[in-house]
């Protein structure tokens, strides 16, 4: 579960912690979060402490798992950005955050979790998107966008990754109570 420590990834743990023999890979880049949530959970975890918007090493999550003896059944990517910002203010290096953790971070985390080093057949992916992907509310072009191009490649991965039977979906959340939310309101 990417960005575990916090909003929808960590409800995602606690849900899924509930099953039995299930052992959860927590993933984010506050560490002490990460822990705090670990002790909630009465299951398996193990914690990866990453940043998504470090494109070039995501292998290590899934090498550190491996090296655990950890093959995977399933992914979620909760990890998300979001800035509101008129396009007329907009900020080219703000926007590219935003694709890197909220679109391609999911398109390198998709490639890896395809090898069968790192998973199993039969294995499923969620991607939570959000409705502002079809809403494009004013303010919102950078995110609107990146949560845009995470659906696109969810519905590729799912053709393309068919053959082992791995499921990839997308969930379009509208407003969440979260901690990112509540910066918004503020």
């Amino acid at each position: 579960i990417t960005e575990a420590s916090s909003g929808i990834g960590a409800q995602c743990a606690r849900s899924l912690s509930r099953y039995d023999n299930i052992t959860l890979v927590l993933v984010g880049r506050d560490i002490e979060k990460l822990m705090q949530i670990k002790e909630e959970l009465k299951c398996t975890v193990f914690c990866v402490n990453y940043d998504l918007s470090n494109l070039s090493g995501i292998r290590e999550i899934f090498d550190a798992c491996k090296n655990h003896g950890i093959k995977l059944d399933g992914m979620i990517h909760s990890a998300g950005i979001d800035v509101t910002c008129p396009l007329k203010a907009n900020n080219i290096e703000t926007m590219e955050e935003i694709m890197r953790v909220n679109c391609f971070s999911f398109a390198e985390l998709c490639k890896l979790f395809y090898s069968k080093r790192y998973s199993n057949d039969g294995a499923s992916i969620v991607a939570i998107s959000s409705i502002a992907s079809l809403r494009c509310d004013i303010g919102m072009a950078a995110y609107s966008a990146s949560k845009a191009a995470l659906n696109a490649i969810v519905k590729t991965a799912s053709k393309e990754f068919v053959r082992r039977k791995i499921r990839v979906n997308a969930v379009l959340p509208a407003g969440v109570a979260t901690s990112m939310t509540a910066k918004k309101v503020e």
